[in-house]
């Protein structure tokens, strides 16, 4: 599906029309206002992802940073996580709405399947 809109579209619609209102672009502002945090969104928006390929994708940051923003994430309902075995997979959260996901779209590229190699 083909997603077209301009952020202003998104977020500057009153609340109302839009489905997004104040509260969710404020939220959807803080959540991605720090670079690691935008660069682990943008990773997981591409795929599901362990936390080892999300590291890797913020330049080896210790792993202790990396979680510490991926619960951020996880807190403003961005993402979710699946454990299997030994290995936590984050993914964007389900119940992301669909103005979210025109605003995440707008922001990161179109959501991809990407599956993660760790196993």
């Amino acid at each position: 599906m083909m997603i077209e809109a301009t952020l202003p579209d998104v977020l500057g619609a009153d609340a109302a029309s839009s489905g997004l209102g104040r509260a969710s672009a404020l939220m959807l502002c803080r959540a991605l206002a720090d670079p690691t945090r935008l660069e682990l969104m943008a990773s997981i928006w591409r795929g599901e992802r362990c936390v080892c390929d999300l590291q890797a994708s913020v330049g080896g940051k210790p792993q202790n940073v990396v979680s510490h923003h991926l619960a951020q994430l996880r807190r403003a309902g961005m993402a979710q996580t699946r454990r299997e075995g030994r290995w936590v997979y984050y993914r964007p959260a389900d119940s992301l709405s669909a103005r979210l996901e025109q605003a995440l779209t707008l922001l990161l590229g179109p959501r991809g399947n990407l599956a993660s190699d760790c196993r």
